[in-house]
């Protein structure tokens, strides 16, 4: 991140100089992104997974052991068949249950270090 400096003036101004926080490129913000037919569980290196129902039931499990900070969006992008996301264990928003998505249905969630929250 960027740093500023303040001074105070002898006549109560304040003066700053300030390296400005300059965003990454964008190539540096993209995230992995696949689609996937069959079941499958979450990687660390995984951001958005893209649940394609269209031939059989799709099962996408959370990690079982992720780290406080992970986040991960899923994507229902056909539902002719269930999309279920697995919890693998960990709460969803305090919810001990899977979660069931419907065609182009997302969930953003974020593991807090003792459960999964919906962003």
């Amino acid at each position: 991140m960027g740093r500023l400096d303040l001074e105070r003036k002898g006549d109560s101004s304040i003066s700053s100089t300030a390296d400005l926080y300059k965003p990454n490129s964008p190539a540096d913000r993209s995230k992995p992104i696949g689609t996937k037919t069959s079941d499958y569980t979450i990687l660390a290196s995984d951001y958005t997974i893209l649940a394609d129902a269209t031939a059989n039931t799709v099962t996408i499990s959370l990690p079982a052991s992720p780290s406080a900070g992970q986040i991960f969006c899923i994507k229902c992008v056909n539902d002719t068949f269930a999309v279920t996301v697995d919890r693998n264990g960990k709460n969803i928003d305090g919810d001990a249950s899977d979660m069931t998505l419907i065609e182009d249905e997302s969930i953003l969630v974020q593991y807090d270090g003792a459960s999964w929250r919906i962003l």
